[in-house]
């Protein structure tokens, strides 16, 4: 016989009901991660914390640094408040607007120091620059002084003199000086080589030498005449195509004459340049500053010469000391704004020598027009004295 059980259906509230019994009957295990009751409240006290936080930062957003205090202090009470925030003072950030004017103010005082600065740098040189002229005047005033009674009489007897044109005034070694040049000095006449050169060659030469004796370690100064650079540039050659280009050959034992027979030991090298029997100009070697320096009194600065000039220096270094002469620091200066300038188509003689006078000198050329007279006199008393006056 087979029995057929019937199974009735349970509800879904007796399903929920058998469930629960059965987890009843299940135990309890702890779990090893779980927190301890201790752990839980202090979790719960974080949390806490953590909201009013949150919302105090909502509300830091939108009040100020007083209330938002206030209202920590309310929270958290006077004495966890005071414990935290004892040792530490909450300040309010500084508005922008403020900033920049701090900022703005400090870049102000630093450009008013470097403006202070450069003033003071600027007034320094001003002040050296007006010490340096002022000194000029000086040697300048006592290159230009007045001439004494006697001195004036020598002067006038050999400008004016009546005697033989060939009549020899003034000589030294192989140069002199004769009645018919001495002429020229006189206002309104054109200088010739002989008068220039001789002034240069043995007036300035023996004043140099003097003045070296007196300042010890002063270097010697050399003074060539006009026909250094004419023979340097070949400005007799017959042949056309040659003349006037440089050629070292013709002047390369022009140097045996230079104090010390060396010119990378001398101060000054004095050079007078003659254009086309026309026009006197000048270049000066500045050898302890390496420059050369073309004076002109008509303004004009011939570039060629100074070229010239530098690639004698260099020439002579090669065929005395042996190498290459370095002109990396060599300056070529063409005539200056502040070189005095003649006003006629006679003077520029009289402006060539006193250039060497002043700048052989170290001083700066301050002379004018109106004193070209003076200047003539000026020349003619050295070359009667055989000596450039102080």
């Amino acid at each position: 016989l087979t029995t057929t059980s019937t199974t009735t259906p349970m509800s879904k509230q007796q399903r929920l009901r058998h469930h629960r019994g059965n987890l009843k009957s299940i135990p309890k295990k702890s779990h090893p991660t779980s927190p301890k009751p201790t752990q839980r409240r202090h979790n719960i006290k974080l949390k806490q914390a953590l909201k009013r936080v949150a919302h105090g930062a909502k509300k830091k957003a939108t009040m100020g640094l007083d209330a938002y205090k206030q209202i920590m202090l309310d929270r958290m009470g006077k004495s966890k408040y005071n414990q935290m925030f004892q040792q530490a003072t909450i300040s309010p950030a500084k508005d922008l607007t403020l900033l920049l004017d701090e900022n703005a103010k400090l870049l102000d005082d630093r450009i008013e120091q470097l403006e202070a600065t450069r003033r003071k740098t600027r007034q320094d040189e001003l002040l050296e620059k007006a010490e340096q002229e002022r000194q000029a005047r000086e040697s300048a005033s006592k290159l230009l002084r007045p001439l004494t009674p006697d001195e004036t009489q020598i002067v006038k007897n050999a400008i004016y003199g009546i005697g033989p044109k060939e009549e020899v005034l003034a000589s030294q070694g192989a140069d002199s000086v004769q009645r018919e040049s001495m002429h020229r000095l006189q206002p309104g006449h054109w200088l010739n080589d002989e008068i220039i050169n001789y002034f240069l060659k043995n007036c300035l030469a023996k004043r140099d030498e003097k003045l070296c004796a007196k300042q010890s370690g002063r270097k010697r100064s050399h003074f060539f005449n006009s026909f250094f650079v004419q023979t340097m540039f070949d400005e007799k050659n017959s042949n056309y195509d040659l003349r006037g280009r440089y050629n070292y050959k013709n002047v390369r034992r022009w140097s045996k004459k230079v104090p010390g027979k060396d010119v990378f030991n001398l101060k000054y090298i004095f050079c007078p340049i003659n254009l086309d029997n026309m026009h006197w100009t000048s270049a000066c070697v500045f050898m302890e500053q390496k420059k050369i320096q073309y004076y002109d009194s008509m303004g004009g600065t011939d570039w060629g010469k100074l070229k010239g000039l530098l690639q004698y220096l260099k020439d002579e270094w090669k065929a005395k000391k042996g190498g290459e002469m370095d002109v990396s620091e060599w300056e070529l200066v063409g005539c200056q704004e502040s070189t005095p300038r003649q006003l006629n188509g006679f003077d520029c003689g009289v402006f060539t020598c006193m250039f060497a006078d002043f700048v052989t000198k170290d001083c700066e050329p301050v002379f004018q027009q109106e004193h070209i007279t003076q200047c003539r006199q000026r020349i003619a008393l050295s070359i009667m004295k055989n000596c450039a006056i102080e």
